[in-house]
């Protein structure tokens, strides 16, 4: 169970982070526009998804289109999507605050060389707002590790229960043992123990294995289109 939970937890993030890195870009560059129609739609989808609880979100994309048009799907999948548009609301704001941070000369350094305006986000602005990316990457992953309160509402199927339900059910038996009467046991109080300690070795670890990757561009990522005194 402990496997299988880590796998779906771990398919979710990877599928989640696939579409919502793109797509919060497609929505910032939106809401940058000079159109005013596309601009106006781009910051209304942000305003929506970013006043709105996930949960609310969960439940709208799964059942809405059984309503409407009478089509189902996959429960999984409902959940990747809604988990993308999600996250790639705020990944739009937080794109849009590290592009308009870039100084102007950088753009017209790109135009003095000759870029074309794709030339100069890819070669130029993207390089620059990696770090930005880097740390959405961690709080993102960090987010969605200890998240279980919506699988725990959302999900009937004990298949597709993240790893941190699985965890938090295996802690309440825990509890249940130290407050049974076999208690009296030493070794029983013992075994009870382990299993905590051995729960937040499995729930921290992973997040410590990756930090290190990410660490040179944490503070960076985190200071990009922060307000400067």
């Amino acid at each position: 169970s402990l496997l299988e939970g880590f796998m779906t937890t771990l398919e979710l993030f990877c599928l989640t982070l696939i579409f919502a890195i793109p797509l919060g870009l497609i929505i910032s560059f939106g809401s940058m526009s000079r159109i005013f129609l596309i601009k106006w739609i781009s910051k209304t989808v942000v305003w929506v998804i970013r006043g709105t609880p996930l949960i609310l979100q969960l439940i709208f994309i799964y059942f809405a289109p059984y309503y409407l048009f009478k089509l189902s799907y996959d429960r999984f999948a409902a959940a990747i999507i809604a988990f993308a548009i999600n996250y790639a609301a705020y990944f739009a704001e937080i794109y849009r605050g590290g592009m308009l941070s870039i100084d102007v000369g950088q753009r017209e350094a790109a135009l003095s060389l000759g870029l074309d305006r794709f030339q100069t986000f890819f070669r130029i602005i993207l390089p620059l707002i990696m770090p930005t990316i880097a740390v959405l990457l961690l709080y993102y992953g960090v987010g969605h590790w200890n998240a279980w309160f919506n699988a725990s509402i959302y999900l009937q199927d004990n298949e597709l229960l993240p790893i941190q339900n699985i965890m938090r059910s295996i802690l309440i038996a825990n509890s249940n043992i130290l407050n049974s009467a076999a208690t009296d046991s030493d070794k029983i109080n013992e075994f009870a123990e382990a299993i905590k300690y051995a729960a937040i070795v499995l729930t921290t670890v992973p997040v410590l294995c990756i930090y290190p990757f990410l660490q040179k561009y944490f503070v960076k990522g985190v200071m990009v289109g922060a307000l400067k005194g």
